[in-house]
């Protein structure tokens, strides 16, 4: 277990022990599923696959419902779920689908939304500095970071756009959220 995802859950964890969500869904974490962390949460995640970064397959937690899908038109009813949260999924997706992704979010949750994603100049800065680097040493370019660059990090102009539109939303920012 990587330093990385504890890190990254702790919020999520957090806010689960510390509110009353009894149904939650994981948008598209590859294999960083919140379980490993909590092994007696029951929840559901959905993703196009259950393999991670190096592109093998893995196990399911007996605890985890998977469904096979997409985070652009999930197959559940409105308001299903308690908490929906997604962590570094919008750097992946095209930047015209982004908002979309945003509302399918909403539109399942019936109480809380989290989505969090890096999205500041510093972060797209780093990834172009990674992607030169292993361009010039000849490396194959990781699909992850490839998708960074094909699809830019998200900007202010994105998240204004995610304000405007759900004005009726507590919207918080956390600088660097996951350090």
């Amino acid at each position: 277990m990587a330093m990385n995802q504890i890190i990254r859950y702790k919020p999520i964890i957090k806010f689960i022990k510390n509110n009353d969500i009894k149904n939650i869904l994981e948008v598209w974490s590859w294999s960083k599923w919140i379980w490993k962390f909590m092994k007696r949460l029951k929840y559901t995640w959905i993703d196009r696959t259950t393999s991670d970064y190096t592109g093998i397959e893995k196990k399911t937690s007996k605890n985890m419902n998977f469904v096979n899908g997409d985070c652009l038109n999930m197959p559940f009813w409105d308001n299903t779920f308690d908490l929906v949260f997604s962590l570094d999924m919008l750097e992946h997706i095209e930047n015209e689908k982004r908002l979309d992704s945003i509302r399918e979010i909403v539109r399942v949750s019936s109480k809380y939304s989290i989505i969090a994603f890096p999205y500041w100049k510093m972060w797209s800065l780093l990834d172009n500095t990674l992607y030169e680097y292993t361009l010039i040493k000849k490396w194959k370019v990781d699909w992850w970071l490839k998708e960074h660059i094909e699809n830019w990090l998200p900007d202010n102009d994105f998240i204004e756009s995610v304000k405007s539109e759900f004005k009726n939303y507590e919207i918080t920012e956390f600088l660097n959220w996951n350090i």
